[in-house]
């Protein structure tokens, strides 16, 4: 039996807690100070109200809820890992470093940066927020077989975890592919995140393909599920030796954790140079930082310039312009945010306007989700479409 969501009270009390707090203090991006500062369920809540408020609710709508009255998100594991999720809550793949389906952490915090309309942090705490993953189940969607192949076991969360959750009609993963977009019933249909109080929009006509799929931002533990079906298995303990190195890593003194990023390679080396971006700027961070901002790697770079942006302006400046001619989306894609609050710089608007001007050079996909951040500086919603 669904567990009955009640969306206007849902919407009351999200709108509540939104009040409470400050919201983003920047428009484009998550910095690291405000990771570091901030309960991470406090700051998943602010990006699901920023996208309530300047995406669902900007425009009219023409529809009800494609929900309809009631609903339910399912996480399904392992029988065989209730007793690490007890003890250390769910985990996503970035600080796993493991994954149910498919391990591809810089693809998918690409995405996750994509749902959320903000570049995020890549640190121990930024890694926290990123999302987990359910299967969102409604009538109104029609029933669905749950996924078993990401285990038996199906965790029922509790209702007011959609206060920072987000929805999409399919599989995230897939369609970022092309820049949060599909052909199901018509041209570009947008799949980007709804959250729990979405009603239909003019020209959305989608239906769920094999699932729809939640995200649920920052910490999930077992204080967070209603109820356990089908633990029919004892569970044991699982090593979780990515998890237990990210927590290691946050504890490292800044020339330790410098020292850890030189000594480093692969997807290793990437977690700890997004623990150092998430560093206070100290002059030493910073000097670290350029020389990933130099990597041959883009998601170094990525993450180097999200660090740097912390820093003196005059240090920082050459290396954002660097971001904004860089060929890779990712890269860009970052420069383009942290540009932003820095538009009435002569050199920074001149190098906008080139960026904008080169687009028919990239690949299409790359060209249409740099488009749409693009356009984002200058409207007054993320979601102009809806």
């Amino acid at each position: 039996m669904l567990i009955a969501f009640h969306l206007l009270l849902a919407c009351v009390c999200a709108a509540a807690r939104a009040d409470e707090a400050p919201a983003l203090e920047h428009r484009f991006y998550v910095s690291a100070e405000e990771a570091r500062a901030q309960d991470p369920r406090a700051l998943a809540e602010k990006i699901v109200a920023r996208l309530k408020t300047r995406c669902d609710e900007a425009g009219p709508a023409v529809g009800p809820s494609p929900l309809g009255d009631s609903y339910e998100l399912v996480v399904m594991v392992p029988a065989g890992a209730l007793d690490s999720i007890r003890r250390d809550g769910l985990r996503n793949q970035h600080e796993t470093g493991t994954a149910g389906g498919d391990l591809r952490p810089f693809a998918r915090f690409e995405t996750e940066q994509r749902l959320a309309m903000l570049r995020l942090p890549y640190g121990v705490r930024g890694r926290e927020l990123l999302p987990k993953y359910a299967v969102l189940r409604a009538k109104a969607l029609g029933e669905q077989p749950l996924p078993t192949r990401y285990g038996g076991v199906a965790l029922v969360l509790r209702p007011e975890v959609a206060a920072r959750a987000t929805w999409t009609y399919a599989d995230s993963l897939d369609f970022s592919r092309r820049a949060g977009l599909y052909e199901l019933e018509g041209e570009a249909n947008s799949v980007l995140p709804r959250t729990f109080t979405y009603k239909r929009r003019r020209g959305d006509a989608n239906a769920c393909v094999n699932y729809c799929e939640a995200q649920i931002w920052g910490p999930v533990t077992m204080d967070d599920v209603a109820e356990v079906r089908g633990a029919t298995t004892a569970a044991r303990a699982l090593d979780a030796p990515g998890l237990r190195a990210g927590r290691a890593a946050a504890a490292l003194s800044d020339s330790a954790l410098i020292a850890a990023v030189a000594a480093s390679t692969g997807a290793e080396r990437a977690r700890l140079i997004g623990d150092l971006a998430e560093r206070a700027p100290a002059p030493e961070i910073l000097d670290a930082l350029d020389r990933s901002a130099a990597s041959a790697e883009a998601f170094e770079r990525e993450l180097a310039l999200q660090g740097l942006a912390a820093g003196p302006w005059k240090r920082f400046k050459p290396r954002l312009l660097a971001g904004l001619r860089d060929a890779d989306a990712s890269v860009a894609l970052t420069a383009v945010a942290l540009a932003d609050e820095h538009r009435a710089d002569a050199d920074v608007a001149r190098v906008i306007a080139a960026l904008r001007a080169s687009l028919g050079k990239r690949e299409p996909s790359d060209a249409r989700a740099l488009k749409e951040w693009l356009d984002r500086l200058d409207a007054s919603s993320l979601c102009p479409e809806r």
